[in-house]
């Protein structure tokens, strides 16, 4: 997949059931320069939506990749946890150019196991958004931009 040139042009599908937390968060992905950010509060809400995503681009012979850039979800929520959403995506689905990013307070050694299991591209503690930026510049921002971006 292709690496983007800023923040602004990057799009963030946000799964976090605390309202709390995804206002906080979504503040301060956007104050960072991320402009496109679709916030969902639970896995379920964002797996709807990404799926009627993909069958939009695929009118339009596009991929996912290609009008989404990553998805980032809380682990525990209801309806559909952060790992089930990872495994529809990247396994039901086959989607395996759009990174995911499981973003949780229940990140220990046996979590990020699990992580790995269901094809998550990284995992982040909460509530380190500081240590979510640098992952999300990484996986979607060039090198050079990244430099850019961080400075």
């Amino acid at each position: 997949k292709e690496k983007k040139e800023s923040r602004s042009d990057i799009r963030i599908i946000y799964a976090e059931d605390s309202g709390f937390l995804r206002k906080s968060v979504a503040k301060k992905l956007e104050k960072a320069g991320y402009k496109v950010l679709d916030s969902f509060e639970n896995g379920r809400a964002a797996a709807d939506y990404i799926d009627q995503l993909r069958k939009e681009a695929l009118e339009q012979n596009k991929t996912l990749s290609e009008v989404v850039d990553i998805v980032v979800s809380d682990i525990e929520m209801p309806q559909m946890d952060g790992l089930k959403l990872c495994r529809h995506l990247k396994e039901e689905l086959g989607i395996k150019d759009v990174p995911i990013i499981l973003f949780s307070s229940l990140i220990d050694e046996q979590m990020a196991v699990k992580c790995r299991a269901v094809g998550a591209d990284s995992f982040v503690s909460k509530p380190r958004v500081p240590d979510l930026i640098r992952e999300v510049d990484g996986l979607c921002l060039r090198e050079e931009a990244q430099a850019e971006a961080s400075s």
